[in-house]
């Protein structure tokens, strides 16, 4: 029996669907975890403060919302969630040293700043791949 192209296509569209909904949910709860000492303690809270219903940060919590950019930028903004670990997680989580420099360039650096590192970065990129230089701790 052949298999319908159109439902493999569904179900694997619904299951990836599925992983974003889970990404979005846990990142979301480590970085609410992450503010306890913070001024977003409740779910009501951070609601409030991002403008919209706590049933809805229920939802998004449990793995099961599906939020609009409006609901979703103003949640990211206020719990300084990276994106990348929504959108991203996969690669996230298989080089977090990786994604931890590039928050830390786009959170604390300015374009300009930026347009004066990259050729310095590029450089040391290359020093650091070089062969010769390979033995260096």
């Amino acid at each position: 029996m052949k298999k319908d192209p159109k439902k493999t296509n569904t179900r694997r569209h619904f299951e990836g669907f599925q992983e974003a909904q889970k990404d979005l949910a846990d990142a979301v709860n480590e970085a609410r975890e992450a503010t306890k000492d913070d001024k977003f303690v409740t779910q009501e809270e951070l609601a409030e403060k991002s403008v919209f219903e706590s049933e809805c940060l229920k939802r998004i919590e449990n793995g099961k919302g599906n939020p609009q950019y409006s609901t979703l930028y103003p949640l990211i903004t206020n719990l300084n969630v990276d994106p990348y670990k929504i959108f991203y997680r996969k690669k996230y989580d298989s080089c977090p040293n990786l994604m931890d420099l590039i928050h830390l360039l786009m959170v604390n650096c300015s374009d300009s700043e930026a347009k004066k590192m990259k050729p310095f970065i590029e450089d040391f990129i290359k020093f650091f791949r070089d062969e010769n230089t390979k033995n260096i701790e």
